[in-house]
């Protein structure tokens, strides 16, 4: 988008329309969660609530840390990635870092070509480059990223090389629930990466805008724990013949024919 195309779009509209990082990286655990959060809405469960409220609690620990004022909000598109490249420089000039919370969004990642944007945890600013800092809450400690995951940080990091900074990895940090236990991964965007935020991004427009059928995860687990588990129409036999077989093995238990 050239700058006067930039300076035309309001940012309140373009965010109305962008498709969430947090939406890319979802098509990879289970697109039809998608199709079902555009069919019935989004719904929050106990863990996903838990999640944010320690997320919350880090990002208050860390903007306690930082002398922060109220700003205007930027209006333009333009005006959003002028206030992101500012907000880097000076996060940089004082090697300091850039957090997002409920109340206070200190970096938007916005990808205008391709229609996207999302709120990062944190942005490491400390080592002189802005690095990428997403934070999970899990009940295990994964021994490798979650594509999800690592596709939701590479949006980040995209974003800051289109305003012109070059960041050298982005960091997920997997945090065990309930103990001081953590596992860290550097992702490095590459080539890959982009191509599939290009292409996930279109597959998402598909699933919400033309109202395309989803490919749903194989893996009856992810069924198992899933918010739509009992309405969706796209869960695997497998979640099926599972969950028949749980419940078969209850009913026996407690003596039912």
């Amino acid at each position: 988008m050239s700058y006067l195309e930039l300076r035309k779009v309001k940012l309140t509209d373009f965010i109305k329309n962008a498709v969430g990082a947090s939406i890319v990286g979802e098509y990879w655990y289970c697109a039809a969660k998608i199709s079902n959060q555009k069919l019935l809405g989004k719904i929050k469960t106990p863990i996903m609530i838990e999640g944010a409220e320690l997320h919350e609690e880090q990002a208050k620990e860390a903007l306690s840390q930082l002398e922060l004022r109220k700003v205007k909000a930027p209006e333009t598109l333009l005006d959003a990635l002028v206030f992101n490249y500012a907000a880097v420089k000076r996060a940089i000039a004082r090697k300091s870092f850039l957090v997002n919370s409920e109340k206070s969004v200190m970096y938007l990642a916005i990808l205008p070509e391709l229609g996207c944007i999302g709120v990062p945890d944190l942005i490491d600013c400390s080592s002189g480059s802005p690095i990428v800092v997403e934070k999970k809450f899990v009940s295990n400690l994964p021994y490798r990223p979650w594509p999800d995951q690592e596709l939701q940080l590479a949006v980040y990091m995209l974003s800051l090389e289109k305003i012109g900074f070059n960041p050298s990895h982005g960091i997920l940090d997997y945090f065990l629930r309930g103990t001081d236990k953590k596992k860290r991964f550097e992702i490095t965007l590459d080539d890959y990466l982009r191509r599939k935020i290009r292409d996930t991004i279109e597959n998402v427009k598909g699933l919400i805008n033309r109202g395309e059928a989803p490919i749903p995860t194989s893996k009856p687990r992810k069924c198992q724990v899933c918010e739509y588990a009992n309405t969706c129409q796209w869960r695997t036999r497998s979640y099926d013949s599972l969950n028949r077989f749980a419940n078969g093995r209850y009913s026996r238990t407690n003596g039912s024919k």
